[in-house]
């Protein structure tokens, strides 16, 4: 049953509705097997990028974290990933080690912008 009061559930929930319906609008051709266009999709929407590279000779995508040192535009040249199902852990630089796939210039991702608007609807309630 639906619980109004119950803000956080209720944010929760409107965010994986609106990811689930904002993850086919998109169509990937020739993904390796190792990269499920929603697994991919889903990294773009959540973190604003997703990065690929090469672990023992497949292609993945993952999330990972930017930081390092930047270049002259500020933006970062290394990624952490850490991924304990492939084994895998790892400071890799950004340019040479993979490709960086922004989901938008900012690389926020979509939730941010679903959060304030399922905020501003909780208010109105």
């Amino acid at each position: 049953m639906y619980n109004f009061k119950d803000k956080a559930s209720n944010i929760s929930q409107n965010n994986r509705y609106m990811l689930a319906k904002t993850i086919s609008m998109f169509e990937y051709q020739n993904l390796p097997e190792s990269i499920p266009y929603q697994e991919l999709e889903k990294i773009l929407q959540t973190s604003g990028y997703a990065f690929i590279t090469k672990v023992e000779g497949k292609l993945y995508a993952f999330a990972g974290h930017l930081g390092g040192e930047q270049d002259v535009y500020g933006n970062p040249q290394k990624i952490t990933i850490n991924n304990i199902f492939l084994n895998f852990n790892k400071i890799l630089n950004v340019e040479t080690d993979g490709i960086l796939i922004r989901s938008d210039d900012s690389l926020q991702g979509l939730l941010p912008y679903l959060i304030s608007i399922i905020l501003c609807w909780l208010k109105t309630i």
